[in-house]
């Protein structure tokens, strides 16, 4: 019986979790920073400055929608609308993809 070192032994088959972050690896050690990031936004816009009367750089960011009030009066009446048998009575509004 020969003793290899431990990385001459059969291992388990690499689990997709694993291949994952090797990729990720690979990718970063290849000079790819940016594998993950989705879309490049500009930090300033050119815009109308009501002060100087002119177009000036301003900083631009991006919100996220608020929580909803479970008391407004829209909310209230779509509740209304949903309670009980019937299904989904207004539609859902998705997204169509650009390409």
């Amino acid at each position: 019986m020969a003793l290899y070192p431990p990385s001459f032994l059969p291992s388990a088959p690499p689990t997709l979790y694993g291949l994952y972050f090797r990729f990720r690896r690979e990718a970063l050690s290849l000079g790819a920073a940016n594998v993950g990031k989705m879309v490049n936004v500009p930090k300033t816009r050119r815009t109308y400055c009501k002060k100087c009367g002119k177009h000036q750089p301003h900083k631009v960011t991006q919100y996220k929608k608020g929580k909803e009030s479970l008391y407004a009066q829209g909310k209230r009446r779509y509740d209304r609308k949903r309670s009980g048998y019937g299904g989904q009575t207004k539609p859902i509004f998705r997204k169509k993809a650009v390409s």
